[in-house]
């Protein structure tokens, strides 16, 4: 799949228009939001209407005041196509009680 500059802008808009949604179902206003964000009204008018690329980190604010989160999956659903598997995990060690050993540790040292 190509990734071109207007197929990310419009996946972008779409993504704020979902916001926006989002937004007015909580019945948040745009005056609201721009306090939380501390930007000016007119950028929050100017990026739901599309006339306004967002940055990222303007993008997650948006999400943050109202309380969303943003999940990345693969087109697809192939991760290892795009991701290194997991390390191995390294084998555990068996459990040991401090206080035991801390005390075996002392009565040794005592015993010398």
């Amino acid at each position: 799949m190509e990734a071109t500059k207007e197929q990310g802008f419009e996946d972008a808009m779409e993504a704020i228009v979902m916001l926006k949604v989002a937004r007015q179902n909580i019945k948040m206003s745009v005056k609201d939001l721009a306090f939380q964000l501390g930007i000016p009204i007119f950028n929050i008018y100017r990026m739901e209407e599309a006339k306004r690329d967002v940055h990222l980190s303007t993008f997650f604010r948006y999400l943050r005041a109202l309380n969303l989160d943003i999940e990345i999956i693969p087109i697809g659903g192939d991760w290892d196509a795009v991701m290194p598997p997991p390390p191995p995990e390294e084998p555990s060690q068996p459990w040991q009680d401090p206080a035991t050993s801390a005390s075996s540790t002392v009565t040794t040292a005592a015993s010398t």
